[in-house]
């Protein structure tokens, strides 16, 4: 008993190893590259259609997260224009809009400027911007009233629907970078989130480390496991008998991180058997593997050993 609980302890110590693990993904921008022109009062206005001249979509191509917000303004002294980026997806009615999400304050001055930000957006959902009392919503100066702008006073608040005015020849001074959300955690995929195949961690995906130890019982085989992290463990076992291969085990259980898997493993007949023939004396050795796949597809594996002595 002492020797068991021993290997228990360790195995529950041993097993706390985190390997990082690089995100893959691929962003897309959206908007208008055109340069502002001009300053509105307190207005929200969403970029509702767009004209010849701008070559990007402005509505989302697809499902994501919005990371960053480059505008673009003419250089020199500026007394600064605040703005919030703006999701809104359309309520159904003509002109009628909810905000879905928003930024905070972006302080925008003047030149050509990128923020970072972290806005979750679907596909179809429109951008647009907000500008406070002190500067105002920024907008450019369009020759192509293919550039819609739908306008509403004021901030409406995340959740809300209103009814807004489509105004032509008006476009926005903004590009957005949407990622995609593998995970859907609201953390874009390329710069925001290292382990996009779990909501659960936005660092590096954690590896599962394993530590397994395996014990003779009466008639039966006792695997413990310890891991690092919550994982579906597999085990399986092997030996030679007279030359041939024999196989046991195969069972696949969850395990948690501080809490051991207990798998027993019954011993095959033809295993049974050799013991039989064998003195108390000798004994036939069996390998055991531990195994488990993390979220990011990497497969840990752990070995351990267990001698049968013979029952003759």
């Amino acid at each position: 008993m002492r020797r068991l609980i021993t290997a228990a302890s360790a195995l529950l110590i041993g097993a706390t190893m985190l390997v990082p693990s690089p995100a893959s993904a691929a962003s897309v921008e959206m908007g208008n590259s055109c340069t502002a022109g001009g300053a509105g009062a307190s207005f929200t206005v969403l970029m509702v259609g767009k004209g010849a001249d701008n070559p990007l979509p402005i509505t989302a191509p697809s499902a994501g997260v919005l990371t960053k917000a480059r505008f673009t303004l003419p250089t020199g002294d500026s007394p600064g224009f605040p703005q919030k980026l703006k999701v809104a997806r359309s309520a159904g009615a003509p002109n009628q809009y909810t905000v879905v999400g928003e930024s905070g304050v972006l302080p925008v001055v003047s030149g050509v400027q990128t923020f970072d930000v972290r806005v979750p957006i679907a596909a179809g959902d429109l951008i647009g911007l907000q500008g406070g009392a002190s500067g105002g919503v920024l907008y450019c100066n369009s020759g192509d009233t293919a550039n819609v702008g739908a306008v509403l006073a004021g901030d409406p608040a995340v959740g809300s629907t209103a009814t807004y005015s489509p105004e032509s020849g008006l476009a926005l001074p903004v590009v957005v970078t949407l990622e995609p959300d593998a995970d859907k955690d609201g953390y874009g995929d390329e710069t925001q989130d290292q382990c996009p195949q779990s909501a659960a961690a936005q660092g590096p995906c954690p590896i599962v480390k394993l530590d397994s130890f395996s014990l003779a019982q009466d008639g039966s085989i006792l695997v413990l496991v310890g891991t690092s992290e919550s994982a579906k463990v597999k085990v399986t076992g092997k030996t030679t008998v007279d030359g041939k291969v024999v196989k046991l085990g195969g069972k696949k259980k969850q395990v948690k991180p501080g809490k051991l898997g207990r798998f027993k493993v019954a011993v095959p007949p033809a295993l049974r058997a050799a013991l039989a023939e064998l003195p108390s004396s000798k004994f036939i050795k069996v390998t055991f593997t531990a195994s488990a796949t993390d979220t990011a597809g990497r497969t840990s594996k752990d070995k351990s050993t267990v001698k049968l002595r013979g029952t003759r």
